[in-house]
């Protein structure tokens, strides 16, 4: 989110970094690592979340919002939701 503030640098930054995380050794790494952090996630047994954001105040629209964010996460999100 810091780098959002200057575009420029965000830009040649991610050209430097898109051929890296287009890799397969990189991809393989991170869905490896994702894995074992939904693995970890999963033994820790988290009690459901799905009324907090509501309990919160939180409408349906921010809600779907919030969904759609951790959707990043889904193994473990949907466990929990």
């Amino acid at each position: 989110m810091a780098y959002a503030h200057y575009p420029t640098f965000f830009a040649e930054l991610w050209w430097g970094l898109k051929p890296l995380c287009e890799s397969k050794p990189f991809v393989a790494s991170f869905q490896d690592n994702r894995a074992f952090v939904e693995a970890e996630v999963a033994r820790l047994q988290p009690a459901p979340i799905s009324n907090t954001p509501q309990n919160l105040g939180y409408g349906p629209r921010e809600v779907d919002g919030i969904r759609q964010v951790v959707e990043i996460f889904p193994t473990a999100i949907n466990r929990m939701w």
